[in-house]
């Protein structure tokens, strides 16, 4: 099956579902909000290393984005519902490439930190995360490898982000630790 006819086969079901056109624009518009209101809400913990989320989270997401722009203009692939008349546009047409999905990388940037330091909440938004993916192709606006990009874009920005943050907290604890300062 190509890409184009896996985004026709899926939103064929998507679209006989009832309620399935609002529940795919839900998920492609306005999902990915309730995922970083979920990473927001980590600033609400007396934890640091919870707090910590919030912010990991937002960077990993900046970061994604950042490559995704990059990548998207060095790909410059046209999006499913401009290469074939069946497929259905049902949100407002993006006007940047669809190779990686954007929407896709920020949603699973976030999943990923948030999954990397808590694992109950993390399995929450990595569902949430590929609904925004699976809304994205039932809305006619990527096809399913624009969705595999975003995801390795979201999952190597998360581990970029981490990563950083771990040896930066590493040093800092160092420097500051009672032992380091004789």
């Amino acid at each position: 099956m190509t890409d184009l006819q896996i985004v026709l086969a899926f939103q064929h079901f998507v679209l006989s579902l009832p309620g399935g056109a609002a529940m795919a624009i839900f998920c492609a518009k306005w999902l990915i909000f309730v995922e970083g209101a979920i990473a927001a809400a980590f600033l609400l913990s007396k934890k640091r290393l919870k707090r910590a989320i919030a912010g990991q989270a937002a960077v990993a997401m900046g970061l994604a984005l950042i490559i995704v722009s990059a990548v998207g203009h060095l790909v410059l692939r046209i999006r499913p519902y401009a290469t074939s008349s069946l497929v259905q546009l049902l949100i407002s047409p993006p006007l940047k490439s669809s190779f990686p999905s954007g929407h896709s990388s920020s949603a699973f940037a976030m999943a990923f930190v948030i999954f990397s330091l808590d694992r109950r909440v993390g399995i929450i938004a990595l569902i949430l995360a590929s609904f925004v993916a699976m809304g994205r192709v039932a809305s006619g606006v990527h096809f399913p490898t624009d969705i595999l990009g975003g995801m390795l874009v979201g999952a190597l920005s998360a581990l970029i982000v981490r990563t950083l943050h771990r040896d930066v907290w590493e040093r800092y604890a160092k420097k500051s630790s009672p032992s380091s300062s004789t």
